[in-house]
């Protein structure tokens, strides 16, 4: 955990955020050697072997002053966590670990995101409320709809779209929707197999990278990659 919030640390950055999404447990040996090239950690804890509260809230506290992101995530959106695990039991582990991390990412599509964002404002953390769509780049006129609705609980929310690009028509239309909101606190990712570094393109807060042997959704790059892009394109 930090001092600073979330969103304030992305705002600080001279260029995009790089997000390791942690999808197991790694050895201290193995996370000593990730962070340096890290600006937050996301824990997927619909991926990890124990939903245990203690085991999970232990796993947060590894990752020394990086700002940890909490994400249990739906079945529907990519995830782990199915329909029978119950929205509840979510809410209720959210509610558990919330205090040891600095962020909640919650899906816009969960029917506990009314329920959550009010915990994280009590609690003054950041929320991220996320859409995701892995079979394409949604219309416009959808895109703008749920960034309305996304910000209906609170103006600092930051707003994140997983979406697949398929072309690069559908690269340049989610470039241009992040270059149209250059004062939301947004979180543009095309999901793109093919093309993974274009991720890096995009002008927006943040994006998530892989730190393992394989990526944990469509696109990501590893974290060793990405941070070598980005220090090549800032080296004068």
């Amino acid at each position: 955990m930090t001092a600073m919030r979330l969103l304030e640390i992305f705002r600080e950055l001279p260029d995009i955020a790089l997000i390791g999404t942690f999808a197991e447990p790694l050895s201290d040996t193995q996370i000593e050697f990730l962070l340096p090239d890290l600006d937050a950690v996301e824990v997927r804890a619909d991926l990890y072997p124990s939903r245990d509260v203690n085991y999970l809230t232990e796993q947060c506290r590894r990752f020394g002053s990086l700002p940890v992101i909490f994400t249990v995530r739906d079945e529907a959106e990519g995830g782990k966590w199915s329909i029978e695990d119950g929205d509840d039991e979510k809410l209720e582990l959210i509610e558990e670990i919330a205090p040891s991390v600095d962020a909640v990412d919650i899906e816009g599509s969960s029917k506990i995101v009314s329920k959550v964002t009010p915990i994280l404002k009590r609690l003054g953390k950041d929320g991220i409320i996320s859409f995701h769509d892995f079979d394409g780049t949604p219309p416009n006129e959808e895109l703008e709809e749920k960034l309305a609705s996304a910000k209906l609980p609170a103006e600092d929310l930051i707003i994140k779209f997983g979406l697949k690009a398929t072309s690069q028509a559908d690269h340049d239309r989610q470039k241009k929707f992040a270059d149209n909101h250059p004062n939301e606190n947004l979180i543009m990712v095309p999901m793109d197999e093919h093309h993974p570094e274009k991720r890096l393109e995009i002008p927006t807060l943040a994006t998530y990278v892989y730190v393992t042997d394989t990526p944990v959704a469509p696109g990501q790059l590893h974290v060793t990659r990405a941070r070598k892009i980005l220090q090549k394109r800032n080296t004068p």
